[in-house]
């Protein structure tokens, strides 16, 4: 299965067309009931040890597996900000996942802009009331995201989810952005494409 993963503009300009290949549910697991899935806006990312798996939905038997947002750019997000995030030790976590056999990376700039806007900020908000009333705890556009563009050996941009800003900190610390809804620190963004 196919999932087209952004079309059209959303505020930052137009969005390219990425294409996520989501694995058949058959393919993840043979011989289970696969007809609760409830399908979602987004794709959803699912972790098992450092492999990561796509789904089109929320699916109640892998609640404990469910880790992120598939974002139109292609670009996989923790469903929320899960504790203090150098750029250093994101890009270590990046490295050590895989999904489909590649071996992921911070996403670039270029790749976050890609989807980023109104269309997709309208998608996650559906996808994370869709989390909410099944007992997910998820945020939609909220928080900064690790870039793996950097200005120095020693800086490094991270993107501001809410308003689409950029801003840049050094790699050793957590960088936050503060605004009307308080501190909003980093989230994990993994990219498995060509950045």
């Amino acid at each position: 299965m196919l999932c087209a993963c952004g079309s059209g503009s959303g505020g930052g300009g137009s969005a390219e067309s990425n294409v996520v290949e989501i694995k058949s549910l058959q393919e993840i697991v043979e011989n289970e009931d696969l007809s609760g899935v409830i399908e979602t806006q987004l794709p959803l990312v699912y972790k098992r040890g450092d492999e990561f798996y796509v789904l089109p939905g929320f699916d109640a038997n892998r609640k404990g597996e469910i880790w992120g947002f598939v974002l139109k750019s292609g670009v996989f997000l923790e469903l929320a900000y899960s504790g203090p995030k150098s750029w250093t030790g994101t890009e270590l976590f990046a490295k050590s996942m895989s999904y489909k056999g590649k071996k992921g990376s911070l996403p670039s700039l270029d790749t976050i802009r890609k989807g980023w806007g109104r269309v997709e900020r309208q998608a996650m908000e559906a996808t994370v009331a869709t989390l909410a009333a099944n007992g997910i705890k998820a945020e939609a556009y909220k928080n900064v995201i690790w870039s793996s563009t950097e200005m120095s050996d020693r800086l490094a941009f991270y993107f501001i989810l809410h308003n689409g800003e950029v801003d840049y900190n050094p790699k050793g610390s957590e960088p936050f952005e503060r605004n009307r809804g308080g501190v909003q620190p980093p989230r994990i963004a993994i990219y498995f494409g060509p950045n």
